[in-house]
């Protein structure tokens, strides 16, 4: 019985492990190099739309600095190629 559940427990980290493994790889986008001056209307930091990110905080009127964030839509399924993880961008 023991060698039993040990081989059972060792299938089930052999499935877990290559399933944290395949993720699958997306591209970081591009930055926007614009430069943008305040000119009383809302300007828009262009990031390439796709279905595997969402970007937030890219519209602003109001001068300052500001941070645009682009998340993965599912963590657990892809991973950035250039950085290798699934933690959010931040292009300011």
């Amino acid at each position: 019985m023991k060698k039993l559940l040990f081989f059972i427990s060792s299938i089930l980290i052999i499935i877990i492990l290559t399933s944290c493994s395949r993720k699958k790889t997306i591209n970081v986008p591009s930055k926007d190099e614009t430069v943008f001056v305040y000119n009383e209307n809302y300007q828009t930091y262009h990031i390439d739309d796709s279905p595997f990110y969402t970007v937030y905080d890219n519209k602003n009127k109001n001068a300052g600095n500001y941070s645009v964030r682009i998340s993965l839509n599912d963590k657990d399924k892809y991973k950035w190629e250039e950085t290798n993880d699934s933690y959010d961008l931040y292009y300011s």
